[in-house]
């Protein structure tokens, strides 16, 4: 987290999660798949190593706004 704070010191620019982190790394790790709404359910194993996950899709909450 102190390399975070360093990175707004030096550069004067905030930064959010996805920045300092998840584009960070799916720079550096193209098998990086990032999927929205949807919830693990099965890691897969091969020769003691997870490889993969099954998902389940989880659709978003509906939010209904009332005007007065």
């Amino acid at each position: 987290m102190l390399t975070k704070m360093m990175d707004v010191l030096q550069t004067g620019r905030r930064s959010d999660s996805a920045h300092a982190y998840i584009h960070a790394t799916r720079a550096v790790h193209s098998n990086l798949y990032l999927a929205c709404n949807t919830k693990v359910d099965k890691v897969i194993i091969e020769n003691g190593r997870a490889v993969a996950v099954q998902t389940v899709y989880v659709p978003p909450p509906v939010v209904a706004l009332l005007a007065s």
